[in-house]
């Protein structure tokens, strides 16, 4: 039987007022990596008249392999090597083995010649800026580059020629048309500009989506061809008549000029082509931004610790950009740890000390040359952010083995504004809180479904709590198997739908139209207390009326099933005649989901 897997949410303590070791670091962003290697492949698409005439090239092959170092987060260099080729669209399909074709006219013979090189063939080597952002999991890259093109040619011509019935040789009278490079291997300037989109598989991998276009520059960059104009067709009945000049014996005049004109027009084209390729993305060195203080460049300075703490309680504070700038600009970029420390080396200088966390900035502060008299220099900035930080861990429910990539929505309940983020390599995720307010979180993952947690500032005291903590558990579920759903509530003696329970209802919509083949079973349970067939007719209209719920946000019926079990399938030993605390009945109150199908 198919396996289906459904994640649920699990909430790991309560609200936990201090902010420990392991959370610390949290970092929803992608991690960016200083350099960037870059192996790329697809279709070189030709434009304007290098596709039309004079060119005549076709679609092509575009491979190649760029390198990106990033000197700030989102400025850095790049390099980029790449060889294309676009065969040229054929004058005559069947030439010889030799790449030639004839063909004879009354008196004469045309012969069209083309050498083996039937493609134009480039390689480029660009260098240049490239600029890069960041959302979520995806980069955004965009790079302008110029370097140098090497290029060959196709050579082609066609030659005239006919026989002098006069003095019985055969003369070559003109040449049509013909390529006319004063070389068929140039190399040229080119220009280069182009965007990816990138998707981080890991903080080392990545996928990327190219688009870009180059061109060759200068007139070492065009290629050229050379006709003369027509003014009739050989081929059409036309004969190369031959006379002999009466006052210069054995000098020979003929009638060319009755098919082809003295002037020869010449054009040229750009190698210009629109480039779609698919690539795979290696990251290498520490996370970008700057230059990482005493791991780095400042070994010979004093040590210098900077410490960030809540103002409002005085606590510590990991995850906080520290930037330390002296008079020759940064000199440091860094996040603090889980003890809210930087630990770096500087020379004896006037500094000055900002940070930022989640939007907000810290205090800032100096550092002054007089401070590097003492054995070390200990500076202090204070973070003061009103609303509380929602620290969250994916995990797998059974081995509590940390899971990324898991995606958390959070929507705060009245303004319906809704945050979504997706849990980094080590299975993490934050979210900003206001106080005093309310929220829900769910999991939203094709295959899977989460419970709704309602998670709550309100009673909070900010001078004493800065994080709430929770995890969510990924957990497998097979076929046929059923779960409780959590936080669905009913009035006393009611069956409609409150709207705390449509919250709830509205997660399992969502599943539903992310998994648009399942079928479910939603089935309500009480506990033993009360008339067995009052409790009957009780679940089955609570049952019912949560499925016409479904149905009224786009659900088709068909896909579910209700079914109201009453008292029938206590979890515990609660039955008539046994005697149980409240807690103990209420996990039979419950409403559980049943996969039929999937």
């Amino acid at each position: 039987m198919k396996q289906v897997v459904l994640s649920c949410l699990l909430l790991a303590g309560s609200l936990s007022p201090a902010w420990s070791q392991e959370a610390a670091p949290v970092k929803t962003a992608v991690q960016q990596m200083p350099l960037q290697v870059t192996l790329f492949g697809g279709l070189s698409i030709p434009t304007g008249t290098y596709r039309d005439l004079p060119g005549r090239a076709q679609n092509g092959l575009n491979l190649g392999l760029s390198g990106d170092y990033f000197f700030t987060k989102h400025w850095g260099l790049g390099i980029d090597a790449r060889y294309q080729q676009h065969k040229m669209k054929p004058f005559i399909t069947d030439l010889n083995a030799a790449g030639s074709y004839n063909f004879t006219f009354l008196d004469g013979t045309s012969q069209f010649i083309q050498s083996d090189r039937t493609s134009f063939s480039h390689i480029g080597i660009s260098l240049g800026p490239i600029y890069r952002t960041s959302a979520g999991t995806f980069d955004f890259n965009v790079f302008a580059r110029i370097g140098a093109l090497m290029q060959q040619y196709p050579e082609y011509r066609q030659s005239i020629s006919a026989l002098n019935p006069l003095n019985n040789q055969t003369v070559h009278l003109i040449d049509p048309f013909y390529t006319d490079n004063a070389s068929s291997k140039p190399v040229s300037l080119m220009g280069l500009a182009g965007a990816s989109v990138v998707y981080n598989i890991s903080p080392n991998f990545a996928l990327v989506l190219q688009a870009d276009y180059l061109s060759s520059l200068g007139e070492n960059g065009k290629f050229k061809t050379s006709e003369h104009e027509k003014i009739n067709n050989l081929a059409e009945g036309g004969s190369i008549k031959f006379r002999e000049d009466p006052e210069n014996p054995g000098t020979y005049t003929n009638n060319l000029g009755d098919y082809y004109s003295d002037k020869v027009v010449t054009k040229s084209t750009l190698i210009t082509n629109l480039n779609l390729s698919l690539g795979l993305r290696l990251k290498f060195g520490n996370e970008s931004g700057g230059r990482k203080g005493n791991r780095g460049s400042n070994k010979e300075g004093k040590e210098t610790i900077v410490v960030v703490k809540d103002k409002k309680t005085g606590m510590a504070l990991g995850g906080v950009k520290v930037e330390i700038k002296g008079d020759k600009g940064t000199t440091y970029v860094g996040l603090t740890d889980a003890n809210g420390m930087i630990n770096t080396k500087l020379a004896s200088n006037d500094y000055t000390i900002t940070g930022d966390k989640n939007g907000v900035a810290t205090t800032s502060n100096n550092i002054a040359k007089a401070d590097f008299q003492n054995n070390n220099v200990y500076k202090e900035l204070l973070h003061d952010d009103e609303r509380f930080t929602l620290v969250g861990e994916t995990v797998d429910c059974k081995t509590g083995r940390k899971i990324s990539g898991i995606n958390a929505m959070l929507t705060q309940t009245g303004k319906g504004s809704t945050l979504s983020q997706i849990s980094d390599q080590n299975g993490k995720f934050a979210f900003q809180l206001d106080a005093g307010a309310d929220y829900n979180l769910v999991a939203n993952e094709d295959g899977k479904f989460s419970q709704t947690e309602l998670v709550t500032t309100k009673g909070l005291d900010r001078s004493k709590t800065v994080f709430v903590t929770l995890k969510l558990g990924v957990c497998d579920l097979k076929e046929g198997e059923a779960f409780v759903v959590k936080n669905i509530f009913y009035d006393f003696d009611a069956a409609n739908i409150r709207p705390d329970a449509a919250l709830v209802l509205n997660n399992i919509v969502m599943v539903m139209k992310n998994n648009p083949k399942m079928t479910i079973e939603l089935s309500s349970h009480t506990d033993s207390r009360g008339d067995k067939n009052y409790n009957n007719t009780l679940s089955q209209q609570r049952a019912e009326s949560a499925v016409n719920y479904l149905v009224s946000k786009g659900i088709a019926r068909k896909r579910l099933v209700a079914k109201g079990y009453g008292e029938a399938r206590l979890v515990n030993g609660c039955k008539d005649g046994v005697s149980c605390t409240e807690q103990e009945h209420e996990q039979n109150r419950r409403t559980e989901i049943k996969i039929l199908k999937y």
